[in-house]
């Protein structure tokens, strides 16, 4: 009903359209759980539910404007080879901010119980459906070779990165058994800082 009343908005914005859809999975992941817990689990689920939800409506765009079904992105141009690119890019930000936040929300979790799988599923899953997905816009981006240099950058530079400096330059980093590894949704920003390593001092 939510979503509906939502959609049936002249102009919604992309969180705004998002919420819905987020809330209700933020609600499934979290029954029957309390505290901490219960709080990480929310935000992993309304972070996936809103991932989920932007993928679609970007997957959906065109069918949509011919049908005159709603869609959040329904006033993005995507006329032409470049302004395709251009909006493959934007959504791809959207999905990285809300990937990673997602996967720092579970690596707060104290219960590690079935915490491979659900890494595996908010990691290469979720980035493996995006791929696809903005590969109809002419977005190719080399994600194994990206997700490589990337890993090799933020490794070698382990001891000069901060927090803060790697979520200004909109990636993140985290350690897991002992190796840095580079998200896969930050694999654009990553391949580019290993050309033009001046973005580093502009942290």
């Amino acid at each position: 009903k939510l979503q509906a009343e939502t959609e049936a908005k002249s102009l919604p914005s992309i969180d705004e359209a998002a919420h819905p859809s987020a809330q209700a999975l933020a609600t499934v992941f979290a029954l029957g759980f309390e505290g901490e817990t219960k709080e990480a689990l929310s935000k992993i689920g309304y972070m996936t539910g809103r991932f989920v939800y932007i993928l679609d409506a970007a997957d959906d765009l065109e069918d949509d404007v011919k049908k005159g079904a709603f869609n959040p992105f329904k006033g993005e141009d995507v006329s032409s080879p470049e302004s395709r690119k251009n909006f493959a890019e934007k959504v791809r930000g959207m999905l990285n901010l809300t990937q990673s936040n997602a996967l720092e929300s579970l690596d707060t979790l104290e219960v590690k119980r079935f915490y491979d799988i659900m890494d595996n599923i908010l990691l290469e899953g979720l980035s493996n459906c995006a791929e696809k997905v903005l590969a109809k816009f002419g977005e190719k981006t080399e994600k194994s070779k990206r997700f490589a240099l990337g890993a090799e950058l933020i490794k070698s530079m382990e001891d000069e990165l901060d927090p803060v400096s790697a979520s200004c330059l909109g990636y993140c980093s985290f350690k897991r058994q002992g190796n840095l590894l580079c998200i896969v949704t930050a694999d654009s920003i990553a391949y580019e800082m290993l050309n033009n390593r001046a973005l580093l001092d502009k942290a």
